[in-house]
């Protein structure tokens, strides 16, 4: 089965595709690789020492930090807000979860949490619920 997949793989490299995938089918994908070869992100398996290692699932990042509310005000261990005290971002303990699954995905969330908690600081608010 593997001789199989490598003449595959080796066929597809020599013609610039890749049948299977796709990969650097996208502007994207080609600028990340080598422009001069016949596929810009692939090459034949042909001249040995080959190598093998496991692949695993992981994340882009982690997310830490101070636990906000949904108006972006930090928590305290008892989880009341702290007076004054605001977070957005990669300061703040994310709200969906602790990893970050892709590139630019607290950029939203720091968008949305920066403008939740101005407009709540902006209100004069103590911090405390009403």
């Amino acid at each position: 089965m593997l001789t199989e997949t490598v003449k595959a793989f080796n066929r597809d490299a020599t013609a610039g595709r890749d049948s299977l995938y796709g990969r650097g089918e996208t502007a994207y994908e080609r600028a990340l690789g080598d422009p001069d070869g016949p596929h810009s992100n692939l090459g034949t398996l042909e001249e040995p020492p080959f190598f093998a290692l496991p692949i695993t699932p992981g994340a882009v990042g982690t997310k830490g930090g101070p636990v906000i509310d949904g108006r972006g005000r930090v928590l305290d261990w008892t989880g009341h807000p702290i007076e004054g005290l605001f977070a957005a971002g990669n300061v703040a303990a994310a709200p969906i979860g602790p990893a970050i699954l892709s590139s630019g995905m607290t950029l939203g969330l720091a968008m949305t949490f920066g403008w939740l908690a101005g407009a709540h600081a902006a209100t004069g608010d103590s911090g405390h619920e009403h």
